[in-house]
């Protein structure tokens, strides 16, 4: 098995991991959070969460279109079906990211509203269950590798 497939999984679980954390735990304690220190908090914990997302989510990205067209040019016709549906939801986190979170994000920056946070943790159940079917996924691909 590659070790650019074992980094793959490796970030895809840690990643899991994560979505799952900020979803039960941190995103819900937004709600905690006073309007007067809402601004500076907000700020900063976008800074900082950038280190723990965006990096991890760029190897787990790039190992994982290496892998798959690892596998493509070796015609490994079951890995590449896999590898393809995981680089899909992959597709997925991703726009969700950008197109959602990202936006909601940026907003709360700039004011508490109770109304965004609430949004920002519904939607972020589409990462959460994205995330949970590619965790899935790799450690069913990892299984067939053995």
């Amino acid at each position: 098995m590659s070790l650019l497939f074992h980094i793959h999984v490796f970030f895809t679980l840690a990643l899991t991991g994560l979505v799952w954390f900020v979803q039960v735990v941190h995103y819900p304690l937004y709600k905690k959070i006073t309007p007067s220190g809402w601004v500076e908090y907000e700020k900063s914990h976008v800074k900082r969460t950038t280190w723990v997302t965006l990096y991890p989510m760029l190897v787990e990205a790039t190992t994982g279109l290496t892998v798959l067209f690892i596998w493509f040019s070796q015609k490994n016709t079951s890995l590449i079906y896999y590898m393809t549906i995981n680089g899909v939801l992959s597709l997925a986190i991703w726009i969700s990211t950008i197109a959602i979170q990202v936006p909601l994000h940026q907003k709360l920056q700039n004011k508490h509203d109770i109304k965004l946070i609430k949004r920002l943790i519904y939607t972020n159940w589409i990462r959460v269950i994205l995330w949970t079917l590619r965790a899935v996924l790799v450690l069913y691909i990892w299984t067939l590798l053995k």
